[in-house]
């Protein structure tokens, strides 16, 4: 039982920092420093930047425990076929808008 246990402690903690912290906190912090110094054509200070990705890393913690969560109860429950559809739509969507977004911003 300790096992199963100590498992799943790891497999958490690896969901929140990959997931919440990298994935969600690191890449926003990064487009966002990104955007500025595209709109303003000059790099903030160190201080700003830094700040910037300890405070999105930070909130990725509560997003990462969130998505833990709804894993939990999604193995409880089979998804349908038609969830699965539905995000695939909604991941090309939110892609396609982002790559919109770049192009539109590197024709400026």
């Amino acid at each position: 039982m300790i096992q199963v246990q100590q498992a799943t402690t790891a497999s958490k903690v690896r969901v929140v920092l990959l997931r919440g912290v990298l994935a969600w906190g690191f890449s926003t912090a990064l487009l966002i420093t990104l955007f500025n110094w595209y709109s303003t054509h000059q790099i903030e200070n160190w201080i700003e930047i830094s700040g910037r990705f300890v405070i999105y890393m930070a909130m990725g913690i509560p997003l990462g425990l969130f998505i833990w969560r709804k894993r939990e109860e999604q193995a409880i429950r089979k998804p349908t076929r038609t969830l699965n559809i539905i995000r695939l739509v909604f991941f090309i969507a939110l892609m396609a808008a982002s790559a919109y977004a770049l192009w539109e911003m590197t024709h400026r």
